[in-house]
């Protein structure tokens, strides 16, 4: 079970609702609002973060809403939030 990551769904929410609790308080207690995956460790921490926002599909880097407006509206797509939390395997 160690180092599997597991992607938050509706079914994993509703048979492991500890593990994604815990995943969530511990996105929060970063500042984020929810994990999207945890992964089992031996510490809990956030493994990686990517903000929401507009993308340009060429080289994946951030476009502010004036360059989408002007410049480059077909060149990008909609990143949702994600955020990958490391959680130990055991709740106790």
């Amino acid at each position: 079970m160690e180092n599997s990551m597991v992607i938050v769904t509706k079914e994993v929410k509703e048979r492991f609702p500890g593990y994604v609790r815990r995943a969530n308080v511990i996105a929060r207690q970063y500042g984020y609002g929810f994990a999207t995956a945890y992964q089992f460790g031996d510490c809990e921490k956030i493994i990686s973060r990517t903000n929401y926002g507009w993308r340009k599909n060429t080289t994946d880097e951030y476009v502010p809403n004036a360059y989408r407006a002007n410049f480059g509206w077909k060149n990008t797509y909609y990143q949702n939030a994600i955020t990958i939390v490391q959680i130990k395997s055991s709740l106790t």
